[in-house]
């Protein structure tokens, strides 16, 4: 280290003004381009470029070369005043660069993490299917923007394996919060979730004549709604409990449970004997089984 002639104080950047001091800098190395974390502060951001530099040298020293390292390696990754870092290669190490002096001396840069940048949040579509055919999955990667995201979710009927959701097979309506995590950070994204039933079935097993009945068995309890029509003017379901087309009659049962049960009469018919009644079933979640329809004979008229 050098004197200043007659002063007897060291060459580092001392500024004097006559002979008093008035301030002085000492020589430092800086980092630029760090990029600023909204969770963990300033960071050596994957694929950003980072640049190393001295300040405040003294009068004809230079920086002669650059070690770019990690704190737990001695090793040079690069021997540039630029390093580009790499999360694949080093997420989460502390990375800074020994800089060297004309002088024979060094220079150390404060150390930055190397993080990926934080995941950014999407959308995921709705999920609908009908209970029976699960369990079901959902990749819920296309919710999220981000370099190497670990998904979770905190609820004990779904569980994430990689980015696939799996849902078990439950009759359910409800929302579930998906995070995807990095060194970067964590966003969060709702799936909504909708299983229903599956649509009721219906079967006929027998008419009676004498009685005007039918029996009839159901998979699950709901309403039996029931329609007479002429053979040349059918009617179908309208969607809404009720029938379309010209209708003779129509009326409903509560089918309190699954399974046979006999619908009774007496139909109102005309005289024709191709008339025929045709029954669905409306179950809770508002699904309606496929009609079935069976033809009268003149035997009851």
């Amino acid at each position: 280290m050098k004197m200043l002639a007659g002063h007897n104080l060291p060459q580092l950047g001392i500024l004097l003004f006559g002979h008093g001091l008035i301030g002085r800098e000492f020589a430092r190395a800086v980092v630029s381009g760090a990029t600023q974390n909204p969770t963990y502060g300033q960071t050596a951001q994957h694929a950003v470029q980072l640049t190393a530099s001295a300040q405040n040298l003294p009068d004809g020293v230079t920086v002669t070369g650059y070690q770019w390292r990690t704190v737990a390696s001695a090793t040079t990754l690069s021997a540039v005043a630029t390093f580009t870092p790499d999360a694949a290669t080093h997420d989460l190490a502390q990375l800074y660069c020994v800089l060297t002096r004309s002088d024979a001396s060094t220079l150390d840069t404060p150390a930055y993490v190397v993080r990926d940048a934080p995941p950014v949040a999407g959308s995921l579509a709705a999920f609908s299917a009908l209970q029976g055919a699960g369990p079901f999955q959902i990749d819920v990667a296309s919710g999220f923007t981000g370099l190497r995201l670990t998904y979770t979710e905190s609820v004990g009927w779904a569980a994430i394996s990689g980015s696939v959701l799996t849902i078990d097979d439950a009759v359910r309506t409800t929302t579930i919060q998906i995070l995807a995590t990095n060194s970067g950070g964590t966003a969060s994204v709702d799936q909504f979730v909708d299983i229903e039933r599956n649509p009721p079935v219906l079967s006929f097993i027998t008419w009676d004549d004498p009685t005007d009945s039918a029996t009839l068995t159901s998979n699950e309890a709901g309403t039996l709604i029931w329609a007479t029509y002429d053979v040349l003017n059918p009617v179908t379901p309208d969607g809404s409990g009720g029938w379309t087309g010209p209708i003779i009659e129509s009326g409903s049962f509560i089918v309190t449970a699954p399974g046979p049960t006999e619908y009774s009469g007496p139909y109102t018919t005309v005289s024709n004997p191709a008339n025929r009644l045709r029954y669905y079933i409306r179950d809770s979640d508002g699904h309606d089984s496929d009609p079935i329809t069976e033809t009268f004979t003149s035997n009851f008229l």
